[in-house]
This record gives C-alpha cells, sequence and structure tokens, in this order.
C-alpha cells in the first residue's frame, strides 16, 4: 500500500509541476508581448515627436509676425485679405471653393455683381444720402447735396459711354435725366433721358407751313435724331443782292438746318396738333388763340406726338467687352438704383445695405469683387447638407452627411490640411500687381510655414506615459505571478525528488528481497 500511494503522489507532482511550467510558459509570452507593445509605443512616441503642423501668417504685433494654424475659414476670410492676402481655394479643376452662403447668393444673382452685393447685405454705392424727398427748393441746405449725387450718377455713366465708345449727346451741363425701372423678377434696368430732341421730320410747305412724314404701314410718326430747323432760303441776284428764294410759283423756299447743338423745347414754343389729314398743324384753344408750351422741359430727350412733349428713357444695357468695362457699368449702374429705386419701390430700403460712402465696407466690397469675378471665371462649389441641394445637377453643392459639415475641409481642419497636402485642393492669392488670382503651394508660398506641432506631442507625450505606466504595471504583475510560479516550482520539485527518492529506495529493497 505505501508503495502505490507514493507512486500516485509522485504523479500528482508531475502533473502540478507541468502545470506550472504551462503557466509560466504563457506568462513569457505575455512579457514577450508586452516587450512587442512597448517597441510599439516607442516608435509611435518617436513618430509622434516630428508631428508638423501648417501656419499661416495673419499678422503683426509690432515687429513680431504671427502665425495661426491654417482653415479653410481663416485662408478665404476677409480678415486675412485685409492683414494679408486674399487667398482662394480651388480644387483641381480650378472650382472655386466657397461657403454656402457665398454659392446661394450667387446663384441668386444670376450673374450680376449688384445682385451679388445686395445678397449679402452691401452696395459698392458711394452715397449716403436719404434717397428721398428732394428738396424743391433750390436754397435749401441739402438741394445741393442731391445736386451733387445726380452730378456722380451723370459722370459713372459718362466714364462708361466713353469706355465702350457710345456718343449718347450729353454735355458737361448734364441736363438729362437718369431713370430707373423695376422689372417683374425683382431687378431692374436704368434708362438715359438724352438731351437730343427726337423730332418728327418734316417738309416745309409754299404756304410756310410743315408737312410731317408718317410711316406708311404703321401710320406711326416718323422721327429724326438730328434737330433741326426750317428757315427761308437766300441766294443773290445778278447785283450780288441777297433775295430770298422763290420757286416757280413764287412761293418762299425754306430749307432745313441741323442745328449745332441739341435743341431744347423751351417755354412760349408753340404746340402741335394732328389734323384729319394726319398733318401736325398749330393747336388752337377753344378761342381760336394759339397753344404755347407753359414749362421748359431743360432740353430732355422728347418726342413730340399728338402735340404733347413726353419724356423718352432709353435702357441701359450692358455693351462692353472687358472686365474693366463691366465695373464701370456696375457702378453706375448702383449709383443710379440707389438713389431711384426706393421712390418706386418700397421694399428697397438703401440705409440697410452697407455700403461703399463708409469706408470700413471699402476692403470687404473689393474683397466680394475679386471673388465673383473668380467665381464667374472659374466656376465655383460648396458643402451643403441639403440633400435637395446637391441634387440640382449643376454640381454647385457637394452633400454632407453631418449637419455641422464636420465631415468637409470646410469645417475640419485636419482634413483640410490633408487635402492640402495631398493636392485634392490647392491655393491661389490674389495678385495686386496682376489684377488677377494666381497658383501658389503650401510649400512654396512664403506666408505659410510648417512648424512642430507642440499640441500634437504634447499629447502624444500624455498618452505615452499612460500607456507605458500602464504596460510596466501589467509587467510588474507578470513578474509577480512568474516569482510565485517559481517559488510553486520549486517546492513541487523538491518534494518530487523525495517521494521519487522513497519509492526508487522501494524498490531496490524489493529487489533486495527476491534476489
Amino acid at each position: 500500500m505505501g508503495m502505490s500511494a507514493s507512486q500516485a503522489r509522485l504523479l500528482s507532482i508531475t502533473a502540478r509541476l507541468s502545470d506550472n511550467e504551462n503557466s509560466g510558459q504563457s506568462i513569457s509570452y505575455s512579457k514577450q508581448r508586452l516587450a512587442d507593445q512597448t517597441q510599439q509605443l516607442n516608435a509611435e512616441y518617436n513618430e509622434a515627436l516630428s508631428a508638423t503642423k501648417l501656419t499661416v501668417l495673419t499678422g503683426f504685433n509690432g515687429a513680431e509676425a504671427q502665425y495661426t494654424d491654417i482653415s479653410y475659414n481663416l485662408m478665404t476670410g476677409i480678415q486675412m485679405a485685409e492683414n494679408t492676402k486674399q487667398y482662394v481655394v480651388t480644387d483641381t479643376m480650378g472650382r472655386v471653393m466657397v461657403s454656402e452662403n457665398i454659392a446661394d447668393a450667387y446663384s441668386k444673382s444670376f450673374g450680376d455683381y449688384n445682385r451679388f452685393l445686395q445678397a449679402l447685405g452691401y452696395s459698392q454705392a458711394d452715397i449716403s444720402l436719404e434717397y428721398k424727398n428732394k428738396p424743391a427748393d433750390e436754397t435749401d441746405e441739402n438741394y445741393a447735396k442731391y445736386t451733387a449725387v445726380e452730378e456722380k450718377i451723370h459722370q459713372a455713366w459718362d466714364k462708361y459711354f466713353e469706355s465702350v465708345g457710345i456718343d449718347i449727346g450729353d454735355s458737361e451741363e448734364h441736363s438729362g435725366e437718369f431713370s430707373f425701372t423695376l422689372t417683374a423678377d425683382g431687378s431692374g434696368f436704368a434708362g438715359y433721358m438724352q438731351k437730343t430732341n427726337y423730332v418728327q421730320k418734316a417738309t416745309v410747305q409754299p404756304d410756310g407751313s410743315l408737312l410731317y412724314e408718317f410711316d406708311a404701314a404703321t401710320g406711326e410718326p416718323i422721327f429724326e435724331t438730328t434737330d433741326v430747323e426750317y428757315i427761308p432760303s437766300f441766294t443773290r441776284d445778278e447785283d450780288g443782292n441777297t433775295i430770298q428764294e422763290i420757286d416757280a410759283n413764287g412761293n418762299p423756299v425754306y430749307k432745313a438746318i441741323p442745328l449745332a447743338e441739341p435743341r431744347k423745347i423751351e417755354v412760349g414754343e408753340p404746340r402741335y396738333i394732328q389734323n384729319e389729314a394726319g398733318q401736325y398743324i398749330l393747336q388752337k384753344n377753344e378761342d381760336g388763340q394759339q397753344v404755347y408750351y407753359e414749362s421748359t422741359t431743360g432740353g430732355a430727350y422728347l418726342k413730340l406726338q399728338d402735340g404733347v412733349a413726353s419724356k423718352v428713357y432709353q435702357p441701359i444695357n450692358y455693351e462692353g467687352t472687358t472686365q474693366k468695362q463691366r465695373e464701370l457699368y456696375d457702378y453706375a449702374f448702383s449709383l443710379t438704383e440707389a438713389y431711384l429705386r426706393s421712390d418706386i419701390d418700397p421694399t428697397y430700403v438703401p440705409s440697410e445695405y452697407k455700403n461703399a460712402s463708409d469706408s470700413d465696407n471699402v476692403s470687404t466690397l473689393t474683397y466680394y469683387q475679386n471673388l465673383f469675378n473668380k467665381m464667374q471665371s472659374s466656376g465655383f462649389f460648396a458643402y451643403t447638407n441639403d440633400a435637395m441641394k446637391a441634387m440640382d445637377g449643376t454640381g454647385i453643392y457637394k452633400y454632407s452627411k453631418e449637419s455641422d459639415k464636420s465631415d468637409t475641409p470646410e469645417k475640419d481642419n485636419t482634413i483640410f490640411e490633408n487635402m492640402l497636402r495631398n493636392g485634392e485642393l490647392q491655393l491661389q492669392y490674389y495678385n495686386t500687381t496682376e489684377k488677377a488670382f494666381v497658383g501658389t503651394s503650401i510649400s512654396d508660398d512664403e506666408s505659410i510655414q510648417e512648424v512642430k506641432d507642440e499640441s500634437k506631442i504634447a499629447a502624444a507625450e500624455t498618452k505615452y506615459t499612460q500607456d507605458l505606466e500602464d504596460l510596466e504595471r501589467k509587467d510588474k504583475k507578470l513578474d509577480l505571478e512568474l516569482k510565485k510560479l517559481d517559488t510553486e516550482h520549486n517546492a513541487l520539485q523538491t518534494e518530487y525528488d523525495s517521494v521519487k527518492n522513497v519509492i526508487d529506495k522501494n524498490v531496490e529493497k524489493t529487489f533486495s528481497i527476491f534476489s
């Protein structure tokens, strides 16, 4: 019985020694994995120590340059344009990336710069009068202010007309008038009342009356744009005397003389009416007395029809081909609209718009002018979380799944910087010498620099310290378990040797007995 018990005990100890060795081997593997993790942690930490970020010059504090972490909104903002350069961000096709608000304003403008500004709450008109109720009294202290504005409008249109080679027959007196007509789509057009008169064409009859001409097809009066007056024709006789010319029937001969200056219909000039034969004849009142004009037209652009002088405004269409001509037209139009639109459109209140009369707005208007021109010439796109906008088929709006657009380069600085680095997005800045946007890059632009990302390095250090401490705790725990296993293993090995020694002696004794 003793022999069997010893053998059973030896088997039990052997099993426990095997379990001990397996546990020790498992702990050794765990320690190896911890060593590998520590090595990887060190590699990641060393890599993080070289982390960099892009910064851009945003101004100066005295002589010290101030740099800020690069972002879309910072790079393309108005403040950046005022302090350093005006940047735009484009895709690989050259289309300008803009905010959804800017894209909406452009879409509403239908390519009209003044409409674009209005959608953003601005106007390039640099006049600051209250635009209604011009004083009738020329001695009123405000009368001269309104007159100055009217003169400014004239000069602005003069520059545009001159740039496109249009002669409107105006003079330095600027006696004509401008108009603004509101159209059904809520926009409008400007008109100009030229100083040249439209006068119905006529021939002088033998009795001195005028025979007016009419269109044979429509019956409408025919007007000529060059003012004329009909005067008697004179000739000289054989003796050199000046005599009035007469025709074969003895009637005076008249001839039409173009006037060197535009003709005005003055106070006291006779009115005409059309008779049954379609001729214009002098108008008489009920007492048979001649009817005359009782007020001056100020040299306005007039059309005589049915004896009534009516003002005719010619619409001013854009007829230029250059960017400068377009800017002259838009500026003159903005002045005209700001001065006259409120008289016919109660919803239009010029004072609600930030305009160029306030110097604080000038740089902003320049910013928008440059951006508008770039969008017009190169195309544009914007991010939106409105799925319907993104499905408009034009490619203007790109869909963002996140309501705050945090999945776009517009809102996420890391995405923006990465897209700049890999070339998906590109930079251009406005060159004041070339008066155009020119390409640049994060490596070539002197205002952009790459620096150590101290915040990322600090975060990496914190993470490294925490992770390393965690690994060290686990390693110490494994060391304790190994030490415990080693102690247990030594005890088991001692017991194993003792039991085995007993068994060996018993075996030896048994062989001695039977031998």
